[in-house]
């Protein structure tokens, strides 16, 4: 026999004067309350359409039950016993899937999961590519390297979630949207942009910044340590004491960008003509054989190259302003 659950919608609750007394008034909404219904057995139960909002479920046995058409918006389902029999929508038990079994890797590109409960689930690596999570709850939640581009994040709460390496290219946020500060500015970047923006010492740790537009951006004493630049558009952007330690900028467009005292290690993935235009501002060039190297449309402005050996360099479009030459063999160079 299903247990009476009420009318979760009756009556209005006013404003709290006093922390003991929840007192109740003709204006104002109720404050919405968790149904205990951990661990409790509803098999064979007919809640067609209940009102289950906020409930929780956890552990509780749904074997036979019938939640057609249930509200089960930010419903606990972790570790309840559904199977075959359990008549209950897609949404839903995707949801009790997710928060039983975590959807690390899955496939959930374009799935419905708004309002839904993944308070701490572990999404890493999934794939939410135009997934619905408006108004959902993923709070704690592991989505690290996630790709949620163009997915509806509206009146989410990501507060506290695990964001290393996630696209959130294009995706919808909006002021109601809860999400850490450093998130939010890795969103604007990927989704709007930074093209001549102040980032200056800015946090961008382990951002996924792929194929961003960041030309002409002041990117000093940026701390860019293991962020995905693949890519991404740095012309003539100030990349000077930023830290690119194990940053990936395969494919990245760096003609004139000023590298100088940029931190980067082994680990960095940089073209071999930037890494060398970072090796001579950082560490100088003087006296080095610079022999048909290709330096074109590097900056090496202020760079010391005096006595260095550029015959058959190429230095097309390279800024030398202020750049130390004296005694430098120019010889035949491209130019």
């Amino acid at each position: 026999m299903a247990p009476d659950l009420g009318d979760p919608q009756s009556g209005r609750r006013g404003p709290r004067p006093e922390r003991h007394g929840p007192a109740r008034g003709p204006t104002g909404p109720r404050q919405p309350e968790r149904r205990q219904l951990s661990g409790a057995k509803l098999d064979e139960a007919d809640l067609t359409a209940a009102d289950l909002a906020l409930a929780d479920l956890s552990g509780a046995s749904l074997s036979g039950t019938c939640l057609r058409g249930a509200r089960l918006s930010h419903v606990n389902l972790a570790g309840a016993r559904l199977d075959d029999s359990t008549e209950i929508d897609p949404a839903p038990r995707l949801v009790w899937e997710l928060q039983s079994r975590g959807g690390a890797r899955r496939d959930l590109a374009g799935v419905d999961l708004r309002a839904s409960l993944l308070t701490g689930v572990d999404l890493g690596g999934a794939d939410l590519h135009r997934a619905n999570l408006e108004g959902a709850n993923l709070t704690n939640a592991d989505l690290t390297a996630a790709d949620l581009r163009a997915a509806n994040l509206m009146g989410a709460d990501l507060g506290g979630a695990q964001l290393s390496y996630c696209n959130l290219g294009g995706a919808r946020l909006d002021p109601a949207t809860r999400i850490d500060p450093k998130w939010r500015l890795v969103w604007e970047i990927s989704s709007l942009g930074g093209s001549r923006r102040n980032l200056r010492g800015a946090d961008l740790r382990e951002a996924c910044l792929a194929a961003a537009s960041l030309a002409l951006a002041d990117l000093r004493d940026a701390d860019l340590s293991g962020a995905i630049l693949s890519g991404a558009d740095l012309t003539g952007a100030n990349l000077s004491g930023a830290k690119l330690g194990g940053a990936d900028l395969d494919g990245a467009q760096l003609g004139r960008a000023y590298l100088r005292d940029a931190h980067i290690d082994q680990a960095t993935r940089l073209d071999p003509k930037s890494r060398l235009a970072w090796d001579i501002l950082s560490r100088g060039g003087s006296e080095r054989d610079l022999r048909g190297a290709d330096l074109a449309g590097a900056d090496l402005s202020g760079a010391i190259l005096s006595q260095a050996d550029l015959r058959q360099a190429n230095l097309q479009e390279a800024d030398l302003t202020n750049a130390d030459l004296e005694g430098a063999d120019l010889g035949r160079q491209t130019c």
